[in-house]
Protein backbone atom coordinates (compact mmCIF):
# COMPACT_ATOMS: atom_id res chain seq x y z
CA UNK A 1 0.00 0.00 0.00
CA UNK A 2 2.69 2.15 0.99
CA UNK A 3 4.32 1.49 -2.77
CA UNK A 4 1.25 2.53 -4.60
CA UNK A 5 1.28 6.08 -2.42
CA UNK A 6 4.40 6.54 -3.24
CA UNK A 7 4.43 6.01 -6.68
CA UNK A 8 1.58 8.18 -7.05
CA UNK A 9 2.70 11.46 -5.46
CA UNK A 10 4.91 13.98 -6.45
CA UNK A 11 9.08 14.15 -5.48
CA UNK A 12 8.57 16.36 -2.10
CA UNK A 13 4.93 14.26 -1.28
CA UNK A 14 7.23 11.44 -1.52
CA UNK A 15 10.01 12.69 0.48
CA UNK A 16 7.45 13.77 3.53
CA UNK A 17 5.55 10.32 3.34
CA UNK A 18 8.93 8.06 3.42
CA UNK A 19 9.83 10.77 6.01
CA UNK A 20 6.42 9.40 7.87
CA UNK A 21 6.83 6.17 6.84
CA UNK A 22 10.70 6.07 8.07
CA UNK A 23 10.07 7.94 11.33
CA UNK A 24 8.62 4.85 13.88
CA UNK A 25 11.60 2.41 12.37
CA UNK A 26 13.70 5.15 13.91
CA UNK A 27 12.77 4.94 17.55
CA UNK A 28 14.54 1.48 17.70
CA UNK A 29 17.45 2.98 16.46
CA UNK A 30 20.33 3.44 19.68
CA UNK A 31 21.37 6.63 18.31
CA UNK A 32 18.49 8.42 17.96
CA UNK A 33 17.22 6.99 21.40
CA UNK A 34 20.82 8.74 22.49
CA UNK A 35 20.03 11.93 20.70
CA UNK A 36 16.60 11.91 21.75
CA UNK A 37 16.97 11.43 25.91
CA UNK A 38 19.78 13.76 26.17
CA UNK A 39 17.75 16.47 24.09
CA UNK A 40 14.95 15.83 27.07
CA UNK A 41 17.64 15.95 29.70
CA UNK A 42 18.67 19.41 28.45
CA UNK A 43 14.93 20.27 27.76
CA UNK A 44 13.85 19.45 31.16
CA UNK A 45 17.01 21.18 33.06
CA UNK A 46 15.98 24.36 31.06
CA UNK A 47 12.32 23.97 32.08
CA UNK A 48 13.63 23.39 35.94
CA UNK A 49 15.98 26.39 36.00
CA UNK A 50 13.29 28.32 35.05
CA UNK A 51 10.94 27.43 37.61
CA UNK A 52 13.21 27.30 40.78
CA UNK A 53 12.73 30.62 42.10
CA UNK A 54 8.88 29.75 41.96
CA UNK A 55 9.33 26.25 43.56
CA UNK A 56 11.97 27.60 46.28
CA UNK A 57 9.01 30.74 46.64
CA UNK A 58 6.28 28.46 47.58
CA UNK A 59 8.79 25.76 49.32
CA UNK A 60 9.25 28.83 51.74
CA UNK A 61 5.70 29.99 52.30
CA UNK A 62 4.41 25.98 52.62
CA UNK A 63 7.50 25.49 55.54
CA UNK A 64 6.46 29.08 56.82
CA UNK A 65 2.93 28.04 56.91
CA UNK A 66 3.45 24.59 58.78
CA UNK A 67 5.84 26.05 61.61
CA UNK A 68 3.03 29.06 62.10
CA UNK A 69 -0.05 26.50 62.19
CA UNK A 70 1.95 24.07 64.56
CA UNK A 71 3.09 26.45 66.82
CA UNK A 72 1.27 26.33 70.18
CA UNK A 73 2.37 29.68 71.70
CA UNK A 74 -0.75 31.75 72.48
CA UNK A 75 0.85 35.08 71.58
CA UNK A 76 1.55 33.95 67.94
CA UNK A 77 -1.66 32.14 67.73
CA UNK A 78 -3.18 35.51 68.43
CA UNK A 79 -1.29 37.53 65.73
CA UNK A 80 -1.94 34.08 63.36
CA UNK A 81 -5.46 34.42 64.01
CA UNK A 82 -5.85 38.20 63.67
CA UNK A 83 -3.49 38.68 60.20
CA UNK A 84 -6.13 35.70 58.74
CA UNK A 85 -9.08 37.88 59.52
CA UNK A 86 -7.62 41.23 58.21
CA UNK A 87 -6.32 39.09 54.90
CA UNK A 88 -10.18 37.63 55.24
CA UNK A 89 -11.64 41.21 55.63
CA UNK A 90 -9.50 43.39 53.06
CA UNK A 91 -11.32 42.29 49.81
CA UNK A 92 -8.21 43.82 47.28
CA UNK A 93 -5.65 42.15 49.30
CA UNK A 94 -7.35 38.91 49.66
CA UNK A 95 -7.74 39.10 45.72
CA UNK A 96 -3.51 39.96 44.81
CA UNK A 97 -3.51 36.75 47.27
CA UNK A 98 -5.46 34.41 45.28
CA UNK A 99 -4.74 35.39 41.92
CA UNK A 100 -1.31 35.26 42.99
CA UNK A 101 -2.05 31.73 44.34
CA UNK A 102 -3.83 30.27 40.97
CA UNK A 103 -0.67 31.72 38.99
Amino acid sequence: MVVVLLANLGQGQKSRAASAVAGPNRLFDRRYQAAARKADIHLLRRYERARKEDILSMQLTTDALKKLFNNDNPLLRNMRNLGLNATNRIAPLKKMLARHALN
